[in-house]
């Protein structure tokens, strides 16, 4: 029986990684920084409604696509596991297999929506403006 990485998890732990997301913060300064969090939120959704819409389709070709995309996204802020589930996905959905692995598409779409829901929190609390400051 196959461990889903989202069940391994301690209690408390974060798939976003805290430090990784405050020095891509820091380095594009906080005017800049609520677009991307709002941008890095639109292209989670958008990722994961394409896995969710390929992989109920059984197209492989969305299924590579839309796995790509969040292993980018889940690479950029440090989130290793989703990036290593996507990537598994990614390889097992192979114009030679046929094959969309709906196990590990699941997986990946939960890990993604908890994502999701922790940049959420993230930008709830986040502290930064729109503008710069003079």
């Amino acid at each position: 029986m196959r461990t889903d990485p989202s069940r391994r998890r301690a209690a408390g732990a974060f798939l976003l990684h805290g430090p990784t997301l405050a020095r891509i913060l820091r380095s594009i300064g906080p005017h800049r920084a609520g677009a991307f969090l709002d941008q890095l939120h639109t292209d989670l959704i958008s990722g994961l409604d394409a896995l969710r819409t390929a992989t109920d389709t059984t197209d492989l070709g969305g299924v590579q696509r839309a796995s790509h995309c969040l292993i980018a996204l889940a690479g950029t802020v440090g989130a290793m596991e989703l990036e290593t589930a996507a990537r598994a996905l990614n390889l097992k959905a192979q114009p030679s297999t046929g094959l969309v692995d709906r196990d590990v598409a699941a997986i990946v779409a939960r890990m993604t929506a908890r994502l999701i829901a922790e940049l959420d929190s993230a930008r709830a609390g986040a502290h930064y403006s729109e503008r710069p400051s003079a």
